[in-house]
């Protein structure tokens, strides 16, 4: 609000080539920060790039272990069954798969939050700085005081829950034998029904870890594209608080001259009001 004030103040006082001529340099400042601001969305991308290819890479490491560990689940309950043991091996994994889910999936999720919070943690000093340049280009042109704001961030780390309600769609269906498969020796008939168990297994693993990749995909998109709506939506802020305050005050400088003095006097009154509100909190916090 100061700023703004003090702005509208520079606007209206110094002779219009002057002002132009400031306003000028003011436009090429912020160009350049339009294009660090493109550099700061291209790594964002970069980073979530990154965390993408962690996570298809700690999916794909959870295949063999999971497709084994539900191999030996159904090969015990097999083993143990007196009767239907294809069945009693199904329910088995059926019964094994909630808590593994749930465990992982956890496990995953700390691991992309920790990835998230690293990088995006990393951008905020950037981020800021970029943000403050501008605001910082304004008050050096318009030689206004600078005061570096403090105990401010325009950034905080942000966190997703990725944890989500996950349908159990899992269970296996059982496939019934037909009848070939009845009248076969003992021993042919166990291998066709590991075999069969095996390509359930192999799917059922499959399904879950591509249910987990997917929640979490979506949340990594949805965090990053958070963290980079708020980078443009500041940018955008300091601009419309700086150059947008000093093109309108100019347009209505040219339009209304004659109301200029009138203006500056009744701003410079404002201004003054806002420093003595600013002193007496500063003079507050100051105390012991």
């Amino acid at each position: 609000m100061y700023l703004q004030i003090e702005l509208k103040i520079r606007t209206l006082e110094p002779p219009l080539t002057e002002l132009e001529s400031r306003l000028s340099v003011f436009g090429k400042k912020i160009a350049e920060a339009e294009q660090q601001r493109i550099h700061a969305q291209d790594i964002l991308r970069g980073d979530k790039k990154r965390v993408h290819d962690i996570l298809e890479e700690h999916i794909r490491s959870l295949q063999a272990p999971f497709c084994e560990q539900l191999t030996e689940i159904a090969e015990k309950a097999m083993s143990e069954s007196l009767h239907d043991s294809e069945h009693a091996a199904q329910q088995a994994v059926a019964d094994a798969i909630p808590e593994w889910f749930e465990h992982e999936f956890a496990a995953v999720s700390e691991m992309v939050d920790k990835e998230i919070a690293t990088r995006l943690k990393d951008q905020e000093p950037r981020i800021d700085e970029l943000v403050e340049s501008i605001r910082k280009a304004a008050t050096e042109l318009f030689e206004i005081p600078y005061h570096t704001p403090v105990c401010e961030r325009v950034y905080e780390a942000i966190r997703e829950p990725y944890f989500v309600e996950y349908e159990q769609e899992y269970l296996l269906i059982p496939l019934s034998p037909d009848f070939i498969e009845r009248i076969m020796p003992e021993k042919m008939r166990k291998k066709r029904v590991k075999e069969r168990l095996q390509n359930q297994i192999e799917t059922l693993m499959l399904r879950n870890l591509e249910n987990i990749r997917w929640e979490t995909l979506q949340n990594i998109d949805s965090t990053f594209r958070k963290f980079t709506l708020r980078l443009d939506n500041d940018f955008s802020m300091i601009i419309k608080a700086t150059h947008g305050v000093i093109s309108s005050t100019l347009a209505q400088r040219k339009m209304h001259e004659e109301n200029v003095a009138d203006q500056v006097d009744q701003l410079k009154k404002t201004a003054f009001e806002i420093q003595n509100v600013i002193r007496l909190f500063e003079y507050r916090e100051s105390e012991p």
